[in-house]
């Protein structure tokens, strides 16, 4: 779930690899209980994190703020249009 080498992939990574090491100097073990529960390069919304891992909201707020922080957690969620800036907005006569 980590990379996408070839070694990960068959599921043979060890203790002496690379992602190992990246991820256990930044990632708790319950950050990693969670991760574990969560689906690869698919978004799941907090009810569905809450059922999937039996931890009450209020506990697993705050750890997913934490995933994300140390970029364990990817932000995809789509962004909200935004405002033109001046000179970008055109008129039916040309630019404002």
């Amino acid at each position: 779930m980590i990379t996408d080498r070839i070694p990960a992939k068959k599921g043979i990574l060890t203790k002496d690899d690379p992602e190992y090491w990246g991820l256990a100097s930044i990632v708790t073990d319950e950050m990693a209980d969670v991760a574990l529960k969560m689906k690869v390069r698919k978004p799941m919304t907090p009810p569905e994190l809450v059922k999937a891992t039996g931890k009450p909201a209020g506990e697993l707020d705050p750890l997913l703020h934490q995933m994300a922080v140390v970029g364990l957690l990817a932000d995809d969620w789509p962004q909200p249009p935004r405002l033109p800036r001046a000179g970008q907005v055109e008129s039916g006569a040309g630019r404002v």
